[in-house]
């Protein structure tokens, strides 16, 4: 079954299995226009043999277009296998545009142009803001609602495109293409996606961020109401999703889920009012909890299951400086005061950023002290090193305050040309009290000493190792022999079910 556009994806070199939302919410605005869209999944498994047989099915002189989303792709891990998240993030510095070498990709591109010469390959995500693969026709910046129509558009029927010269290729940028359409966008799965029944699945929940931390290169901003998704879209989408497929699990796609108690309150009203229970993971914010201490209950009785907080510091001014001005001690107590209600349902992970202004090594080790302690309400904790993007081709990639003004913050860069295909190898950095080499060393040291606390799944994988059939349970239990029995057991489920879900692509 020939189509007007194939997207490949993955998330590959995580435990058990789960999908980029991106994708297929660009797929979702190009069916709604008319074109036939194929999803590819399992892009870093795939041969090239694999790829010429989905091109022999798909790819034909109706194809316009051949993209491939890059945000969650890293460098080909081998045997398909899992890896930790720092093992993760150090593959994905050294990794180009695709999880395959550029001998593979160019094969790739040579199959595309073989069977039909004028379909164009386009990458997009987040790696796409580098323009220096070969072969590459458009590169989609930003946000792709609009955009990617624009595209298909200009290729079936003429006219024009607002584009822009890149290294290799066009540029075609969300701020010639806005996409103003929020409140009533949505994920609409169809059967041509192959969807597991039960499958959790990513959800939109809302756009954008109200919050303004100097460390985050988030690039899209927000008051507060501003881009909220309608209630009854929202429903609509719950709802077929569990009478298309029986999912009832989610990975909430949202910078902070819990942003004001309105926006809690009116989740609490949609999900329960369902005729069925959900469960799901996401982001969140102490701060606000402690501002609003009833988001606990309702937060719960939403479903929630494991939930990402952002402390990032202990030390009071280093917090303050880069815009987590809650006093450690009340951070402290939110998390006792959730904990208190949600043990044993509710995993709780927190981040850590070593680095930050002011805080020197000895408060870093207060913190992990903390953290060990028997009654401490975090379940799991990650130290990641302060990274700074690197410069990219595109003038409007979004860079963090401490990148943009890093002199105001303390510190000192060194230049760093615009990378391959990604840029979180940014430039090294130093300030009172680390430079990046040191904070790497130390976040490593640190989470090796975490391995025997952590959760076998943390937030991050739970709704990946739902679809695979493992217990709430067995994802929250601890230990180093514990995580090993699963996560072994979870690459084996996914092998299965990467083959299953090609027999049925390929049928």
């Amino acid at each position: 079954m020939a189509c007007d556009v194939i997207i490949f994806s993955d998330v590959n070199g995580v435990a058990g299995f789960g999908r980029y939302g991106g994708p297929y919410r660009v797929a979702t605005e190009l069916r709604d226009a008319g074109y036939s869209t194929q999803v590819v999944e399992f892009l870093a498994d795939l041969t090239l043999g694999d790829i010429e047989r989905i091109f022999d099915k798909y790819l034909s002189s109706q194809t316009l277009f051949v993209g491939f989303a890059t945000t969650l792709l890293v460098g080909k891990v081998a045997g398909g296998k899992s890896v930790d998240r720092m093992t993760r993030t150090a593959i994905n510095r050294n990794s180009g545009h695709l999880p395959q070498d550029d001998d593979f990709v160019q094969e790739v591109f040579s199959a595309i142009r073989k069977r039909n010469p004028h379909t164009k390959i386009v990458i997009g995500g987040g790696k796409a803001s580098n323009t220096s693969l070969p072969g590459v026709d458009y590169w989609v910046w930003g946000y792709a609602d609009r955009s990617a129509v624009a595209l298909a558009n200009c290729l079936r029927n003429g006219g024009s495109l607002t584009t822009q010269p890149a290294r290799f290729g066009q540029v075609i940028t969300h701020r010639d293409y806005p996409y103003d359409g929020y409140p009533r966008a949505r994920i609409e799965w169809t059967p041509s996606d192959f969807v597991r029944n039960g499958e959790h699945l990513p959800i939109e929940i809302d756009r954008g961020c109200i919050f303004r931390c100097a460390f985050c290169a988030h690039p899209l901003f927000k008051k507060k109401g501003e881009f909220s998704k309608s209630r009854d879209v929202l429903r609509d989408e719950f709802i077929r999703n569990h009478d298309n497929f029986g999912t009832t699990g989610y990975m909430f796609c949202d910078d902070t889920i819990n942003d004001t108690l309105a926006k809690v309150e009116s989740l609490h009203e949609v999900i329960t009012g369902l005729p069925f229970e959900i469960e799901w993971t996401g982001f969140g914010r102490v701060d606000v909890v402690y501002s609003a201490p009833e988001q606990r209950e309702l937060l719960l009785e939403t479903g929630l299951r494991g939930m990402l907080v952002g402390i990032e510091s202990f030390h009071i001014n280093a917090a303050k400086t880069v815009g987590k001005g809650l006093h450690p001690d009340k951070t402290k107590d939110s998390l006792y005061y959730l904990k208190e209600k949600w043990k044993g349902r509710v995993s709780i992970t927190a981040s850590f950023i070593i680095g930050l202004p002011g805080e020197p090594e000895d408060s870093i080790w207060k913190t992990v002290e903390w953290l060990q302690r028997d009654d401490c309400p975090v379940d799991e904790a990650i130290f990641s090193p302060l990274n700074l993007r690197a410069p990219t081709d595109d003038p409007d990639s979004p860079m963090s305050r401490l990148a943009l003004t890093p002199e105001q913050f303390g510190y000192e860069l060194a230049a760093r040309p615009p990378g391959r295909g990604v840029s979180t190898d940014g430039p090294q950095w130093r300030n009172q009290f680390f430079d990046k080499a040191k904070a790497e060393k130390l976040a490593l040291q640190i989470q090796e000493i975490f391995r025997e606390r952590q959760p076998v799944g943390n937030w991050a994988v739970y709704s990946r190792l739902r679809t695979l059939g493992f217990s709430h349970q067995e994802i929250v239990q601890k230990g180093k022999e514990n995580e090993h029995t699963v996560l072994e057991e979870a690459d084996k489920r996914r092998a299965q079910f990467r083959e299953e879900y090609l027999d049925a692509l390929l049928a």
